[in-house]
């Protein structure tokens, strides 16, 4: 990460041996963003599976 100067921002485990230093705002601006792509995700799949076992019905 240090070589394409980039930032910690998911914090580490409560139990880290070694803990490393993250932004815990940028986190918090960030976490409701990447649940929303997250819960995009899960509508597709669902959308898609649905539209497959639609067209498993037609050909019985």
């Amino acid at each position: 990460m240090q070589d394409q100067d980039a930032q910690a921002v998911i914090p580490p485990k409560s139990n880290q041996k070694d803990p490393w230093e993250c932004d815990r705002e940028l986190y918090r601006t960030r976490n409701p963003i990447e649940q929303a792509f997250n819960k995009l995700k899960q509508w597709r799949r669902l959308a898609t599976s649905s539209e497959s076992k639609q067209r498993c019905q037609v050909w019985r």
